[in-house]
């Protein structure tokens, strides 16, 4: 018995029975693991919140710059500035950094769990990329065509617009700011939460990619919505059977790298 242990009596204390003596050590603290399911939701609402306000404040702070630099714009002109390539990337990189920041600085609130560990920020073999990256490459060719074989290869005018102003930096948004937050709040933190709880690991792919899919909302139409869903489920999948968010990541880059470099040689009439 060690110096720690307590001993106290069990039962009534009588001159014919025994005592029993039993040993009780200080309880061990528990190692605590991702927030909890409704933690997880609420703190996520919190990120999402002051992902939009670094979003709004940007537009704004472009908005207003138009307005002096140019008094008596119409409201379409002020909308097509704010859909310009220039804008579209800054608005990103703030909102990215900002998400990012409040993501970090929950999961670094949790106790007795890295931020490492939680986000699975594991490397990856390179074995392990090329396979991702191939798995991506075929989703790729295959929602193409899908999309192509319904007809659905158009795109919203903001996207035309951003594109033919600025090329280059939308391509740098699409293919490092947006991933870098989306994978690390959809794949990392909420995915973390949700498959710690009850719904588990099944749960956590569904409803990270339905939510995902849900922040596209007002960019696609219902069959891209659906591909973007699907694509959701592979990379919750793949961030899974991993357990790095670099598996999902590299993904999500490549596609959008090529998807943004194919919509800008589209538009620019390079390719049909």
């Amino acid at each position: 018995m060690t110096n720690q242990a307590r001993i106290y009596f069990t039962g009534r204390m009588q001159s014919d029975q025994p005592q029993v003596l039993v040993p009780e050590y200080p309880a061990e603290k528990k190692p605590s693991g991702p927030w909890d399911f409704w933690p997880t939701v609420g703190f996520g609402l919190l990120i999402m919140l002051a992902y939009f306000i670094g979003q709004i404040i940007v537009e704004a702070v472009f908005a207003i710059n138009s307005v002096i630099s140019h008094p008596g714009e119409s409201i379409s002109q002020l909308t097509n500035i704010l859909s310009n390539g220039n804008a579209l990337t800054s608005t990103l990189f703030v909102s990215t950094i900002i998400g990012a920041g409040f993501t970090f600085l929950l999961v670094k609130m949790r106790k007795g769990i890295s931020v490492k560990e939680y986000l699975a920020l594991q490397p990856i073999k390179v074995t392990t990329l090329f396979s991702v990256l191939g798995i991506a490459a075929v989703l790729l060719f295959a929602s193409g065509f899908l999309l192509s074989g319904l007809g659905q290869t158009k795109f919203t005018e903001e996207m035309t617009q951003a594109y033919q102003s600025s090329s280059v930096p939308v391509v740098i948004a699409a293919a490092i700011f947006a991933p870098i937050f989306e994978e690390m709040f959809f794949r990392g933190f909420l995915f973390a939460g949700f498959s710690a709880s009850k719904v588990g690991v099944t749960g956590a792919i569904l409803i990270t990619a339905v939510l995902w899919a849900l922040l596209h909302a007002t960019q696609y139409n219902i069959w891209e919505l659906l591909v973007i869903l699907g694509l959701g489920v592979a990379f919750g999948i793949v961030r899974w059977k991993t357990n790095s968010l670099y598996a999902s990541l590299s993904m999500h880059s490549l596609w959008n790298l090529v998807s943004t470099v194919l919509g800008v040689l589209y538009i620019q009439g390079r390719i049909h």
